[in-house]
């Protein structure tokens, strides 16, 4: 997930313009990507990233026991998913559990890049 990424797909576009190539590209943008992020999720790809335990364990901490306060009477809600808005570590833990999507095995000429949330496949 890199400007290099971005870079690569208008290279590979801008390489498809005589009269008979194509190039298609289809954007996807994951809607509420970081509130919606499943915590096992995370703690998955933590895992496979051979995260030690005891940090996995630390950010799941961090993540538990969060609660918010919700319409005009401020019920409270405890959250069960998400990252926390506006931190530190919000993107990188969406990067860590969004890398093996990027990863997967995709048909020969077709390219995954992803930046942030959205997701563009290249082909």
């Amino acid at each position: 997930i890199s400007v290099e990424s971005v870079l690569s797909v208008a290279r590979r576009a801008a390489a498809g313009t005589g009269p008979k190539d194509l190039c298609v590209l289809v954007t996807l943008d994951v809607k509420n990507a970081f509130n919606s992020l499943r915590w096992p999720v995370i703690d998955h790809a933590l895992r496979g990233k051979s995260t030690p335990e005891y940090l996995v364990k630390i950010l799941r901490s961090w993540l538990s026991d969060r609660s918010l306060l919700v319409g005009e009477e401020l019920t409270e809600r405890s959250v069960t998913c998400g990252v926390p808005q506006g931190s530190v570590l919000g993107p990188t833990l969406w990067n860590a559990a969004y890398y093996d999507l990027l990863k997967m095995d995709v048909p020969q000429g077709v390219q995954l890049v992803g930046f942030a949330d959205d997701l563009a496949v290249v082909g």
